[in-house]
């Protein structure tokens, strides 16, 4: 009798620890599939930031009817050494430039030097005593010399002088080309994407400041 009841002990006790060692041991599903989706998750990867800037220069840029020429298009030693990389012609007016962002700055420098160099050109008229611009050169004013400082001149040159106020603003030679250059530094410094229209205001004014002529290029 006494067998056979520590026999029956010793019978409860192994049951008691298979039962203690699988429940430590067996992992939930719950945690499986957990564990699943950490290992299989692949990492996210950070954009790529661009490294050029796409510019549209207006049709105003280009007097040939608003549309480069095929010299316009053509990538010269200057374009690269000031990073335009490409040049595409638009259909409705204009040229898009390519430009790397790391020569940005000094695209748009070359630009502002030549501007100023028109400008100090065009002060050289006897008839012009400076020349004073903004800082993007969307207004540009002109002054004349004072009647009594002019130089010795004819009559035929008083008369051809009165004539040039007469006509239109686009028949003026003498700064026609300070007003593309104008527009195009203005459209490299706001990085244009063709959402606005960019002008140069040109200002003609006498040796007191009376304002003589006011155009607006191009005419809107």
């Amino acid at each position: 009798m006494k067998k056979c009841l520590a026999l029956c002990i010793l019978a409860i006790f192994a049951v008691s620890l298979t039962a203690c060692s699988g429940t430590n041991t067996v992992p939930s599903s719950i945690d499986a599939a957990t564990q699943a989706v950490a290992t299989t998750a692949a990492p996210t990867e950070a954009p790529t930031e661009a490294t050029e800037y796409k510019i549209h220069l207006p049709y105003s840029c280009f007097p040939a009817g608003g549309l480069p020429t095929d010299s316009d298009l053509i990538l010269t030693n200057e374009d690269r050494e000031c990073g335009i990389i490409s040049k595409e012609k638009v259909s409705t007016g204009g040229m898009i430039i390519t430009v790397e962002k790391d020569k940005y700055d000094q695209l748009l420098e070359h630009q502002k030097n030549k501007l100023c160099e028109l400008i100090e050109r065009e002060q050289a008229d006897m008839y012009i005593d400076r020349i004073e611009y903004n800082d993007d050169f969307s207004e540009i004013v002109e002054y004349q010399v004072p009647k009594e400082t002019e130089p010795e001149h004819s009559s035929d040159d008083d008369q051809n002088r009165a004539l040039l106020y007469t006509l239109p603003y686009t028949d003026y030679s003498h700064n026609q080309e300070i007003n593309y250059e104008s527009v195009y530094y203005q459209a490299l410094l706001k990085k244009n994407d063709d959402s606005e229209i960019i002008t140069c205001t040109y200002i003609v004014k006498d040796s007191e400041g009376e304002v003589l002529d006011t155009s607006v290029y191009p005419s809107t």
